[in-house]
């Protein structure tokens, strides 16, 4: 809410109220910012933490705190950044450059930056979520159901299978070593190599397990997921193949709340078969394009297409997924630790270097839903099953 709309409202209210629609606008503000959420989308570690202010512990550059910790604990200003976790060790990284190492890839991520993001205080959170069910049989939102009566009659008891979804504070550690010529002849500063190469990795690694993760020790991923629905191929379809009626099936499996905002996603070594792939229009024999481009950008039957090598080769289940991630809750705590040491490769010249960031994450929903009519299964999580 900007100033003039915050002023239309106020002169729009009887002197001395303050509305409860303006309440209810600050309020949804204030769940937005907390949750690193603005308009749907995770928007960087500052703003999910509320870092207006984030300290550098004294480190001019983040280039000068890598070369510190390269150093070894002989600076005074690493004593107060040291992890308090007696298992892992190394140096917390001052919170200015944290975002630069957390959010480095960003922008290449598919998952994060759609998701519904959640600052983590302790090992883990608590975050609220439902058993969607039958809505034929079992209500709406988990057993919601409706009760119409006449005045003074009672209403129907219901029960709702609320549930609460467990995100944990699972480790991601990057490995990494250089040589001590690398150091020394580089034509960039090492450090600034070192660090971009770290913070990619984290990114990547990330995006990965919230796709393919086990759920074990990790994020659960979307393709690992109960609440996935895999649509079959179609009878004597040929293998690695992708059919239009593939696409327009796994379309009708996507539950209609959550077709704002889905998006495609597909290996890579799909793009030839989706380019291929045409509509007859008309009956002069016309062809429009499944898969269209505009300013390097991909689209496909209405929503925007993503590809990546983070999901299965072509043919394979999951190749092809059509996801709205905002049913899917990330929670990432506050501490990135690094650490260096050059003790176990001693002989050869070389650094090992060591990144520690604790993150989970898991769709919202623990299984499909079932239509009012009875008919499909349809979830936030639709993927094309091995062909």
């Amino acid at each position: 809410m900007n100033l003039e709309q915050l002023k239309q409202l106020i002169k729009d209210e009887s002197a001395g109220v303050i509305s409860n629609k303006l309440l209810g606008a600050f309020a949804e503000e204030l769940q937005k910012k907390k949750a690193g959420l603005v308009g749907g989308s995770y928007k960087g570690y500052n703003q999910l933490f509320e870092k207006d202010n984030p300290d550098n512990d004294g480190f001019e550059s983040f280039e000068k705190f890598f070369e510190t910790v390269r150093g070894g604990r002989a600076d005074a200003r690493l004593k107060t950044l040291v992890e308090g976790e007696s298992d892992s060790g190394g140096f917390l990284v001052p919170e200015e450059y944290r975002a630069e190492l957390i959010d480095a890839g960003l922008e290449n991520e598919i998952v994060r930056p759609r998701a519904t993001v959640y600052p983590m205080a302790g090992k883990e959170i608590n975050v609220p979520g439902f058993l969607l069910g039958d809505h034929s049989t079992d209500g709406v939102y988990g057993g919601i159901t409706e009760h119409w009566s006449g005045e003074a009659t009672s209403a129907t008891e219901t029960d709702p299978k609320f549930t609460k979804i467990k995100l944990v504070a699972n480790k991601l550690r990057c490995y990494a070593k250089s040589s001590d010529e690398l150091k020394t002849d580089s034509a960039i500063p090492f450090e600034t190599m070192i660090g971009g190469a770290f913070g990619g990795a984290i990114s990547f690694f990330m995006d990965y397990r919230f796709l393919q993760g086990s759920g074990v020790g990790q994020p659960l991923g979307v393709l690992n997921s109960p609440c996935l629905v895999s649509v079959a191929k179609e009878s004597e379809q040929a293998a690695d193949t992708i059919s239009y009626e593939n696409l327009t099936k796994m379309l009708s499996h996507l539950m209609p709340s959550a077709w704002a905002g889905a998006v495609w996603v597909a290996h890579i070594n799909t793009l030839p078969q989706l380019l291929g792939l045409s509509i007859v229009v008309g009956t002069g024999g016309s062809h429009y394009p499944v898969l269209t481009e505009s300013s390097g950008k991909f689209s496909m039957l209405g929503h925007p297409v993503i590809f990546s090598e983070k999901l299965n080769t072509l043919g394979d289940k999951g190749d092809i997924l059509l996801a709205n991630f905002r049913y899917y809750a990330v929670g990432l705590k506050d501490s990135l630790r690094l650490e260096s040491s050059n003790q176990e490769h001693f002989q050869e010249d070389l650094t090992a270097w060591k990144a520690v960031v604790r993150v989970d994450g898991q769709p919202v929903f623990s299984q499909p839903q079932t239509l009012l009519d009875g008919s499909t299964e349809v979830s936030q999580f639709v993927s094309l099953d091995e062909r």
